[in-house]
């Protein structure tokens, strides 16, 4: 599944969009067009992201707040630029309280390569999601 992007703030400006940020966090929540399926509809949820400035992605508040999966199972990954997952597994958890959130992947994406491979097998090898 791939979202796209539809920012509800237009921004010209990177030091504008940080400023806003830095402020109001929620300043930037972007809509996306609806998806060609239903995320409640399935037991297990792996949600996939690039920590953007210490955070999820705004429009994944948009998503948290658009759909109840309460009672799924969430399984969190990302990329990031040294910040590990900066908290956003716990944050995931805080949006839907009666959902399982497991132990997610935080993958360095200047070290992501071949390698990966396998601590990316060992990781799901460790769900026991079967």
């Amino acid at each position: 599944m791939r979202f796209h992007i539809h920012f509800w703030v237009p921004c010209s400006c990177i030091e504008r969009a940080r400023m806003a940020l830095k402020n109001d966090p929620y300043f930037l929540l972007s809509a996306f067009q609806p998806l060609n399926m239903n995320p409640e509809e399935y037991d297990v949820i792996f949600i996939g992201y690039p920590i953007w400035w210490y955070t999820l992605p705004m429009v994944l508040y948009t998503f948290f707040d658009t759909y109840d999966l309460a009672e799924k199972t969430i399984v969190p990954f990302n990329t990031h630029a040294g910040s590990g997952d900066g908290g956003t597994y716990n944050e995931i958890a805080d949006f839907e309280p009666d959902a399982a959130v497991l132990d997610g992947l935080a993958l360095s994406g200047s070290s992501v390569g071949a390698d990966s491979a396998q601590q990316i097998d060992t990781w799901l090898s460790g769900l026991h999601l079967r």
